[in-house]
């Protein structure tokens, strides 16, 4: 007789990683090296395999597949209605059948996800969108445009996963029950506080408006500090940077619709951005390390292209092709030999 055996628990520094590489983009931005190290590391235990096999079982599952695509050709089918009723009668009767087959296989990824006794709640806005959102302690949460997150409530800690974007949270106090917000790049602990939290590309920026804030990079190495209000530090992945001092009052700016530049790259001015605008910013990759210093309306696309254009020399290079629907500005600088032989052919003609 073959007898059921119970696998061991996993700890909460297990489930995260698993998570994190499956859910918050882990697997998609690794490296062979780290896909490989990730692949040792589940396979040391059969728990942690086990973990890891169900949630991409539940992704792949066919299911589940089909569930999305009914639900895409229905959607489609009620943005662009067919003159044949019976057509349209059909996909009335299937819509109900693909929602539910969405619904169950959703319930199975996050009770998968979410450790055993927590609750999961996700929480996103759309590009040009910001909402605010009461959490059941009490705390409240501001968020920026196109910004995600998932909140999960455990009896030790409540815990927050920004997953993109930014967005502000005001901790209600308690001692016992630490507030956690994790991005990508670092692990953010509070009591009672408000903190803005934003991460963009490669590295996200802490900003405490009130309270005290411990910040930790995930591959830091044990490397931690303690910010107080009217301090900002900028977090990559393994390494803290050099806090800096701010006037307070002038930090929330994003939900005024402005954005303060100082020594930002336009990499990341780009995300702040495209998180507001209308059309698809981008940049070559000659000036994304460029700095900049300004004040920038979120919503004013046209005039942020022409600051960039006066102070920097950028032009909008309209024959670029990017792969979106939207109409696209792409920054770059002038080509300086063609400018070149300009001149001289100028200076030649007027000879």
């Amino acid at each position: 007789m073959n007898r059921a055996t119970s696998l061991p628990t996993l700890t909460h520094h297990e489930e995260e990683r698993i998570c994190h590489w499956f859910l918050h983009g882990g697997l998609e931005q690794a490296t062979d090296q780290q896909r490989l190290e990730f692949d040792h590391w589940l396979a040391e235990s059969e728990a942690r395999q086990h973990k890891a096999d169900a949630i991409s079982g539940i992704w792949n599952d066919p299911e589940f597949s089909a569930a999305l695509a009914a639900f895409d050709t229905n959607t489609l089918a009620d943005e662009q209605p067919s003159p044949q009723s019976s057509y349209a009668s059909s996909n009335r009767y299937r819509w109900p059948a693909a929602i539910a087959a969405c619904l169950v296989l959703a319930t199975a990824i996050v009770l998968h996800l979410a450790p055993s006794g927590s609750r999961l709640l996700r929480l996103q806005t759309e590009r040009l969108q910001t909402s605010q959102h009461p959490l059941e302690d009490g705390s409240i949460v501001d968020m920026s445009s196109n910004t995600e997150l998932l909140v999960r409530y455990e009896r030790a800690e409540r815990h927050i996963d920004l997953t993109q974007g930014e967005a502000k949270f005001s901790v209600a106090k308690n001692p016992q029950r630490p507030f956690i917000v994790q991005t990508r790049q670092a692990a953010m602990k509070a009591l009672g506080t408000v903190f803005n939290v934003d991460q963009r590309g490669s590295i996200t920026e802490l900003t405490v408006l009130e309270g005290r804030v411990e910040i930790s990079p995930m591959s830091g190495q044990g490397q931690k500090t303690v910010l107080t209000a009217g301090q900002r530090i900028r977090v990559s992945q393994r390494a803290l940077g050099v806090i800096s001092h701010l006037d307070t009052d002038a930090t929330s700016d994003w939900e005024h619709g402005l954005l303060v530049a100082e020594n930002l790259p336009l990499a990341e001015l780009i995300i702040e951005l495209n998180r507001y605008s209308n059309r698809r910013w981008a940049a070559a990759d000659n000036v994304n390390e460029l700095t900049v210093n300004g004040r920038f309306n979120l919503r004013d696309t046209n005039k942020n292209l022409v600051i960039l254009q006066a102070l920097y020399g950028l032009e909008n290079h309209p024959r670029a092709v990017i792969n979106t629907d939207l109409q696209t500005i792409y920054l770059t600088l002038p080509d300086i030999d063609q400018k070149a032989n300009q001149e001289t052919d100028k200076g030649m003609n007027q000879g």
